[in-house]
């Protein structure tokens, strides 16, 4: 649930759900891309509400139309608690789909140790 709507009180439309985010990632994205991208969705779904089926890896974030300044900053904050990394703002104006953070992700996380 993103910090406005708590504040507001507004119910979380859809809860998490792994199985479903494990089945979203497994169509769109390959193997091991698939923890990366089911995190991200269950996140996505979380924060925002947004519906499984409207989400496809080539979705954009601004297609998914439920985006406020207090949402992206829920969501990049989330973003980088799961998976303990900060993204610098010049590679957030970079990631524009859904697949884009997913690479991001996948490449940041599994960077080689110097």
């Amino acid at each position: 649930m993103s910090l406005r709507n708590f504040l507001l009180g507004r119910p979380q439309k859809y809860p998490f759900d792994p199985a479903k985010a494990d089945r979203w990632a497994s169509t769109y994205f390959p193997g091991p891309q698939r923890h990366i991208a089911s995190a991200l969705a269950g996140i996505l779904v979380e924060q925002t509400g947004v519906p499984w089926n409207e989400m496809l890896a080539s979705t954009t974030f601004g297609e998914l139309n439920v985006w406020d300044d207090f949402d992206v900053v829920d969501f990049v904050d989330a973003i980088e608690r799961r998976f303990a990394i900060s993204i610098p703002e010049h590679d957030r104006e970079r990631i524009s789909k859904i697949s884009d953070l997913v690479e991001y992700l996948h490449a940041s996380v599994h960077k080689p140790l110097a």
